[in-house]
């Protein structure tokens, strides 16, 4: 648990290298990316995050669920 961040979601992507990549995207006030990677690959275990994107609130539909802009 981050107390800084107010939402967070990850997905995954095929990089420009042809390799699924996963992306977290935080949003929050005065992260640490760095500790935000840690308590991520925490969870996630098997694969580690290749990106955060820090924004300012996430899209979500009317059931709650994450939407992919």
């Amino acid at each position: 648990s981050q107390p800084k961040v107010r939402d967070a979601g990850v997905f995954s992507i095929v990089g420009d290298s042809g390799l699924e990549e996963v992306w977290a995207v935080v949003a929050g006030d005065e992260l640490d990316p760095e500790a935000v990677r840690r308590a991520v690959n925490e969870k996630l275990h098997q694969t580690p995050v290749s990106r955060i994107v820090k924004a300012p609130a996430l899209p979500r539909s009317a059931n709650g669920k994450l939407l992919r802009a």
